[in-house]
């Protein structure tokens, strides 16, 4: 689709002349493209872009340029580079294995992802959100990013994120979207209540509604948020009417957001069960929505009690109120005892492995429920001390 391009007033030395829009975008395009298909010119990148335009697709709000090698997507407002794709002419595909000894290192990557985003046009901060090595990014090895715009400090929520897909080699960048535009930040920005005790009350929900006693954390950000209508469970949520205006406007809010997989607990090449996704509310702690998900793949994972293998690193665990660290805590599964008195419901966390428990204060053990099937386990000494703090 071909549009004429906008011929936009301006005056130059006294007089009134006319710009071409379009061709002021094609000049940014190439820009970026230089910038981006050669790693700024760093990592001894040989290669050079071609400019030679191929074709237009243009829409009512974005310019859309082809080029041999690639392409670039800009919003017609403000020029700002939205889309990006690069595949070098004349190059062999690389094999479909991560480099290690070439690959030029995380934080030399995450450098230049931000170089790319200045250089795309974005004013705002960005923050990594998630970095991935995969070995097959459309055919080609890369460094997958998840970058998320931020405001004081804190990041826009997840529809907001950049998608970002460099060369491990090169550092060049291969494939990019990113956000066209950012809500309007709310008022306030305090949270009165802590992470620890958000994740509590989101896992609490998730047990309570959906059984899971064992989920694989994976999001936990406090976040501006505009809502939208599929980020809400419709059948059963408590987010304020006030919250619920805010959709379909540019305003936000600030909320605990939190995704977690239920994970299999049979055999490793099962998928996960369930993904979940919530919002709590950051100063009352009230759990606003949670949604449940089937994974990729349709499930499948095999339900099963937990084996109480947690991995390595210190254990948080988490009254809803009050939360203790402990360095090298354990927790061995035991047989099931002829008498077990749940005293309290907390919540263990070790890295991303966050696990709803009842404690027995007298015999000193853990139990996990699977729908009717229970799992014991004998925490640690040090471990013990303080879940005894956190149920005195």
């Amino acid at each position: 689709m071909m549009i004429t391009a906008l011929l936009i007033p301006a005056v130059v030395a006294g007089f009134l002349v006319q710009v071409d829009d379009e061709a002021v975008a094609l000049a940014k395009a190439r820009a970026f493209r230089d910038v981006a298909a050669t790693a700024n010119r760093t990592y001894s990148n040989l290669y050079s872009p071609v400019f030679e335009l191929r074709g237009t697709d243009h829409s009512s709000d974005k310019y859309v340029f082809e080029f041999k090698d690639g392409g670039v997507i800009l919003l017609r407002s403000n020029h700002l580079v939205v889309g990006f794709s690069f595949s070098p002419l004349d190059e062999a595909i690389p094999l479909e294995t991560w480099d290690s000894l070439n690959a030029i290192g995380d934080s030399a990557a995450v450098a230049l992802a931000m170089n790319y985003l200045t250089a795309a046009g974005h004013s705002l901060n960005f923050v990594v959100m998630r970095l991935r090595r995969e070995n097959n990014v459309s055919g080609r090895p890369g460094y997958v990013f998840n970058c998320a715009p931020t405001y004081n400090g804190i990041p826009f929520d997840g529809g907001y994120q950049a998608f970002a897909v460099i060369e491990p080699s090169t550092g060049r960048l291969t494939g990019y979207f990113g956000p066209e535009n950012t809500p309007n930040p709310p008022a306030s920005l305090q949270s009165s209540i802590s992470p620890e005790t958000a994740l509590y009350n989101f896992a609490s929900w998730v047990y309570s509604n959906y059984g899971a006693s064992n989920l694989n954390i994976d999001g936990a950000e406090l976040v501006i948020w505009n809502p939208k209508p599929q980020d809400i469970n419709q059948s059963a949520n408590n987010v304020p009417q006030a919250v619920l205006d805010l959709i379909g406007t540019n305003e936000s809010t600030l909320v605990y957001y939190f995704s977690a997989f239920q994970p299999s607990m049979g055999e490793s090449t099962k998928t996960d069960v369930a993904f979940f996704e919530g919002y709590v509310d950051p100063n009352s702690g009230t759990v606003w929505s949670v949604k449940q998900y089937t994974p990729f793949g349709g499930g499948g994972g095999k339900l099963a009690p937990l084996r109480w293998d947690l991995g390595l690193g210190e254990i948080i665990a988490s009254n809803g109120r009050h939360s203790i660290e402990v360095k090298d805590a354990d927790v061995d599964r035991v047989p099931a005892p002829k008498a077990f008195n749940a005293s309290s419901r907390l919540v263990l966390r070790r890295a991303k492995v966050v696990v709803m428990i009842e404690y027995d204060r007298t015999s000193g053990l853990l139990r996990t429920t699977l729908r009717e099937a229970h799992s014991y386990g004998k925490p640690s000494p040090n471990l013990k001390k303080a879940l005894d703090r956190l149920t005195g």
